[in-house]
């Protein structure tokens, strides 16, 4: 009859299991990745109108998959087609054809996504460590983390990059030149950027092997030879919307300055290079359990103490190489700022698989040597260490709030996306409301600005964004009429749209978005501060199209361009 602690062993850290234990540990990897998934879906159609935040900008303009007439002539939506990857569009092509639409589909790629994670992280670090209580262990610190972050929930392009890369390090593991091959061609359809990454770890890897003379040239030739055949085309098509930003540029820009829209730019040094979200290193530190992977080079270094580094597979490459390939695509695009996009992408993805990994191996060889050292009494202690450590690792998310992170939207103008989902689809709005971010993905038509397609990072679009919201600022405030007149002329919408209250001034002195428009924003403040009624505002009676229940205004564009006619005399009432 085997004993408590031989089951407990053979459970944990025994190097050769039986099958049932592998299965057990996969499966409980792949339904901790499924619950975490599931968690999300109430959220998710909680309401009609619900929407991925980030989906906003990389979803809508999909509706042209099924009707090619959608967004006609908007630059927005060209814009956002002309930067989706190809994989991105292929996984979306089939629920638009079917009229699912692509925001219902992002909604369910979440789970399937993080179901497919748990077993990936499970299948690479049980190739490298044969314990298959390692695999669960950097499976969930990995979801874990994860979920931390609304990556997956967005069913954006990234939502895709975790599992992807996942196979490139299971395929580089099992030193399958082919399977690497067919990995990195769908890795470049959903994120070429970490195509970039993975070419790094083989050049690191043969310049490594060519300097110990153990190169294994077929693999690393190969792949590098996919790698560069996904990035050449991606290099050389320059975007009709570019160039890309200069570093100069954006210097100049409150975009990216602390209180920015896309703030880069910080004083503090620390926050600069570690801890801010486009510009840092963003070390995966949680959960805290997390910081016991940075303990693998001691390990390493006092290996001969821990019986079970002898089961250790060469595939642990893979740990510094991918360290070393994330911090130098890091460097790189630092030096390259903004043309290899932002520079914590290169490492905040990387050193996530990298920490997971190596703090599941570290947990389960310190698991070893704490049962290896427990003797008699001690076995208590053992006990207790090792089920107050699975405590902590399954438990961890209730102790986090919000914890899985979806970072839904809901849209709060329901009745103007019905109305307007009625209109022709040549409809194009004009408006500094809020909900121009909406309107796109709920109503499926086009605005001539808002705040969640100011992207600033190909200069050829942003300079005409930015145009439009100075040139809708003056035209909105200001008192004189060939200002209005002429931004309708200019963009040619079809309606103008306003918020309650959009002519008091608190409108303009809340909003930290339109703050970074000037001198525009400044001359409407003024105006608005010297009572001096706008154009529009004087027509907004007579030019009304219709009226939400929620209180926004639609207006006719046309209507407003036009001169009012002067006013009649007052004449006294017949008889006197």
């Amino acid at each position: 009859m085997m004993s408590a602690i031989a089951r407990l062993r053979q459970l944990l850290i025994d190097p050769e299991p039986a099958r049932w234990v592998d299965r057990l540990w996969w499966i409980a990897s792949v339904l901790f990745g499924l619950g975490y998934g599931l968690a999300i879906l109430p959220e998710a159609f909680a309401d009609p109108y619900v929407v991925a935040d980030d989906g906003r900008q990389h979803l809508f303009w999909m509706l042209r998959l099924s009707h090619p007439d959608a967004f006609p002539g908007d630059w927005i939506a060209d814009y956002f087609e002309s930067v989706a990857p190809w994989g991105f569009r292929a996984i979306y092509w089939f629920p638009e054809v079917m009229d699912w639409g692509a925001v219902t589909a992002a909604k369910g790629w979440p789970l399937i996504l993080s179901g497919a994670i748990g077993g990936l992280a499970w299948a690479v670090t049980r190739a490298i460590l044969p314990v298959p209580f390692a695999g669960f262990v950097a499976a969930l610190l990995f979801l874990q983390n994860l979920w931390l972050k609304d990556d997956l929930a967005s069913g954006t392009a990234r939502a895709f990059l975790n599992p992807l890369f996942l196979m490139v390090l299971w395929a580089w593991v099992k030193r399958s030149p082919w399977g690497l091959c067919l990995v990195i061609g769908l890795l470049g359809g959903f994120y070429p950027h970490y195509v970039l990454v993975t070419a790094a770890m083989l050049t690191l890897r043969l310049a490594i092997g060519v300097w110990r003379r153990e190169a294994h040239w077929r693999i690393w030739a190969i792949g590098l030879g996919v790698c560069v055949a996904v990035l050449l085309p991606f290099a050389a098509n320059a975007s009709t919307f570019g160039p890309t930003i200069t570093v100069d540029q954006a210097r100049q820009l409150p975009e990216f300055l602390p209180n920015g829209r896309s703030r880069f730019f910080y004083e503090d040094f620390g926050r600069f290079w570690l801890s801010a979200g486009r510009s840092g290193i963003q070390p995966p530190l949680e959960p805290p359990l997390l910081v016991l992977g940075l303990g693998l080079p001691l390990i390493w270094r006092w290996r001969d103490r821990f019986p079970l580094w002898s089961q250790v597979r060469s595939g642990i490459e893979v740990l510094p190489l991918l360290t070393l390939a994330s911090f130098g695509c890091f460097g790189l695009a630092h030096l390259l700022l903004f043309r290899l996009h932002l520079p914590s992408r290169y490492t905040q993805h990387g050193l996530r698989a990298v920490l997971a990994i190596a703090t599941a191996i570290v947990l389960v060889l310190l698991l070893d040597r704490l049962w290896t050292w427990a003797q008699g009494q001690r076995r208590l202690l053992a006990w207790g260490l090792t089920l107050g450590a699975i405590g902590l690792l399954v438990a961890y998310p209730l102790a986090v709030r919000g914890f899985p992170k979806a970072n839904y939207v809901i849209g709060q103008a329901p009745d103007l996306y019905e109305i307007l989902a009625d209109y022709p689809n040549n409809t194009r709005i004009a408006t500094l409301s809020g909900e121009a971010s909406n309107i796109p993905t709920f109503a499926g038509k086009s605005v001539l600005v808002g705040a969640e397609f100011a992207i600033p990072y190909h200069w050829g679009y942003y300079r005409e964004f930015r145009s439009r919201v100075e040139t809708l600022l003056r035209a909105q405030y200001s008192p004189d009429l060939s200002l209005l007149q002429a931004a309708i002329a200019q963009y040619q919408p079809t309606h103008w749209l306003l918020d309650p209250g959009a002519f008091d001034r608190d409108y303009l002195e809340n909003n930290d978005w339109l703050r970074q428009y000037q001198p525009a924003y400044g001359e409407a403040r003024r105006w608005l501060a010297r009572g001096q009624r706008s154009a529009l505002a004087q027509r907004v009676d007579r030019c009304l199209a219709a009226q939400s229940q929620e209180g926004l205004l639609l207006l006719d564009a046309n209507c407003l361009a036009q001169t009012l006619p002067p006013t009649a005399p007052e004449l006294p009432p017949i008889g006197q």
